[in-house]
């Protein structure tokens, strides 16, 4: 609502790029991570009703990283191929090019935030399957605060660009926040398994960015900017980028990797 309210004064067009830019990242969330953290739920619950903390805290690391193996690439790839996205599949009739660059650089910041977002969804998971739902409120009004704090700070010097800003970092302090409260409740559940996961798939989110945008390029000056054509180039660049990406976190032999991969046979097996 603040958001809303502060986008409306900005002028035309800024409250229409930060809701479409919205409702792209929504759409993203709901594909890639809500399916995971719905599958993640009853496993917790089930360890904690058996009163095994060890492997509950387990669970929430390989899922924590899962959701990170997933998450870090789709926010590289949003972020250098936003405005193609935006173009692709919004620019016609009255949604102009212009309407395109201020919808595809709110969509870049907001984008920003989805990796906040997804660890975000599976410590308040953890919190719930506790039979704990006051932390996650507590924490998430705090981070409300800091969002409305920032929305402040940032609409003067980064106009509607800084409201979507706003967003991510709040949603970043909400999973510092729930995450040492997480910790004070069960105890140390290997933070650093974690941030080693997350380093090495920024390391391939890089490599596979260099490729995508490489391949994009070359794609898009052979097929053209026509719908079909930049289709075409979209589609080439992410597929070979999902591929260099899955080599990248091969190598680098994350477990993980191979609970995602069970998840893909069994979504196609179906």
């Amino acid at each position: 609502y603040v958001d809303k309210a502060l986008a409306s004064t900005l002028g035309d067009g800024k409250l229409s790029a930060l809701n479409y830019a919205s409702r792209l990242n929504d759409f993203v969330v709901a594909i890639f991570v809500t399916s995971l953290i719905t599958v993640i739920y009853p496993k917790l619950s089930q360890f904690v009703n058996e009163k095994d903390i060890t492997n509950f805290k387990k669970i929430m690391v390989k899922s924590s990283n899962c959701i990170i193996l997933v998450v870090v690439p789709i926010v590289f790839g949003a972020i250098l191929l936003a405005e193609p996205i935006v173009r692709v599949l919004l620019e016609r009739g009255s949604f102009s090019h212009e309407s395109t660059l201020m919808t595809s650089n709110a969509l870049r910041f907001y984008a920003i935030g989805i990796i906040g977002y997804a660890v975000k969804e599976i410590l308040s998971r953890g919190f719930y399957s506790l039979g704990d739902t006051k932390t996650p409120m507590i924490n998430s009004s705090i981070a409300v605060i800091i969002n409305i704090i920032l929305d402040l700070l940032f609409i003067k010097p980064f106009s509607y660009m800084g409201l979507a800003m706003a967003t991510s970092i709040s949603y970043m302090v909400t999973v510092v926040l729930m995450f040492f409260s997480l910790r004070k409740k069960v105890g140390s559940f290997n933070g650093r398994a974690v941030a080693q996961v997350l380093i090495k798939s920024i390391i391939a989110s890089i490599a596979m960015s260099i490729v995508v945008l490489f391949t994009y390029d070359a794609l898009v000056t052979m097929l053209g900017l026509s719908f079909i054509g930049e289709c075409a180039s979209l589609g080439g660049a992410i597929l070979l980028g999902v591929v260099v990406y899955a080599i990248c976190i091969k190598l680098f032999k994350v477990e993980e990797i191979k609970v995602l991969e069970g998840s893909i046979k069994n979504f196609f097996s179906r």
